[in-house]
């Protein structure tokens, strides 16, 4: 969890205000970190997908067997890299996300472990399924 904490850092979010960090795990114990990256047309890049796509391009993309995600509003009188700033529960990645695990996940051996953390609450679920059960598939 703390390297999503860490990611969340790097958050560009001006427009919604709302930070996001993400960490993935490889097999081989590397961390990926990534934080939301917004723009003004809203076609950003979700925290989940930065630490994907820094995973991948390592080579490390059907390897992933962890992600961790914490968000909340940026405030600048709080660390936006503390536990104080999330948001009360967890968050869920969003469905494009969801999607992008599911393909890494099938793709691999193991369902990956996703980890969702608030100020009160933290969630482990086993395999992607779990948050989207109809995921597209081409087989």
């Amino acid at each position: 969890m703390q390297a999503a904490y860490s990611g969340r850092k790097t958050s560009y979010s001006v427009y919604s205000g709302f930070g996001v960090g993400a960490a993935v795990l490889a097999a081989d114990g590397h961390v990926f970190k990534g934080s939301n990256q917004e723009v003004v047309n809203y076609k950003g890049t979700c925290a989940e997908r930065a630490a994907i796509i820094l995973a991948s391009v390592a080579g490390k993309r059907d390897k992933i067997r962890k992600i961790a995600v914490v968000g909340g509003p940026v405030n600048d009188d709080l660390d936006v890299g503390s536990e104080q700033c999330a948001t009360e529960h967890p968050i869920t990645p969003c469905g494009q996300c969801c999607q992008d695990l599911r393909e890494i996940e099938s793709n691999g051996d193991e369902e990956i472990t996703i980890i969702l953390a608030g100020r009160n609450k933290v969630m482990r679920l086993i395999g992607v399924r779990s948050l989207l059960p109809f995921a597209f598939s081409i087989n």
